[in-house]
């Protein structure tokens, strides 16, 4: 019954990613006619970048949400080769689970979060000074990292229909060691999302630096446990109980 269902979902994540690099591939593509190979290799990732911006200006949720969807994506299926898996053994279900908790997880609620953060400190307490992102990365290890991994494996345990008990099992028993974990990583990176990276694209910019943090994690995690953790780009991981 798995096999079946992730034969079934195989073809919905082939087609979304397709159709994703179709779309950076062939940007502008109306204004190609005459331009040379160079031309049009330079011109992509401009337009790309371009087309990004109006979309994250016109509908930030919506486009932070189908980024980490994306990116949670690719996230996942570089946990699972550097486990080990073939790309024939990749599990397609735990692939689908992680897209879709990037995508109405993590983005949406991360572009909450640092507009919170930052009204906070900036428009109710009025602190504008340079030193106002130790207090930011203080929240951010604390509240913020604690939070999302609640609500990540219990949006993993939801989407697997197990039980209630179950999920709030896992939550208590893996939550404090993947914060710990974490704070080791993420404390470093804390200090460029909230003193160098504009408010925007702090989304992007952590969507893009949980791709190499789970395939550390992943590492560390191999071999140690046959029942790998559920992969992914979740901003918080730890090594398989």
């Amino acid at each position: 019954l798995l096999r079946r269902r992730q034969h079934a979902v195989l073809p919905l994540v082939l087609g979304a990613v397709a159709l994703i690099f179709s779309q950076i591939a062939t940007a502008d593509i109306a204004l190609w006619r005459g331009w040379s190979v160079p031309e049009i290799l330079f011109r992509i990732p401009v337009s790309n970048w371009a087309h990004y911006l109006d979309s994250l200006y016109a509908n930030p949720v919506v486009t932070k949400g189908f980024t980490s969807a994306f990116v949670y994506t690719i996230g996942d299926g570089v946990a699972q080769v550097t486990e080990g898996a073939k790309f024939g053994e990749i599990d397609r279900m735990r692939v689908a689970r992680n897209m879709v908790a990037g995508g109405i997880g993590h983005g949406p609620l991360s572009h909450f979060w640092y507009m919170l953060c930052d009204s906070f400190f900036t428009d109710v307490l009025g602190i504008t000074q340079w030193w106002i992102l130790l207090p930011k990365i203080v929240l951010d290890l604390s509240l913020w990292g604690p939070f999302f991994c609640c609500v990540y494996l219990s949006m993993l345990g939801a989407m697997q229909l197990d039980a209630p008990g179950k999920i709030l099992k896992e939550v208590r028993e893996k939550t404090p060691g993947i914060v710990l974990t974490g704070a080791k990583f993420w404390g470093f990176v804390s200090f460029i999302t909230y003193g160098l990276v504009p408010l925007e694209h702090r989304v992007l910019w952590v969507d893009c630096v949980e791709i190499i943090w789970v395939a550390i994690l992943s590492q560390s995690a191999a071999g140690k446990d046959t029942r790998a953790d559920e992969g992914g780009g979740k901003r918080l991981r730890r090594k398989a109980a």
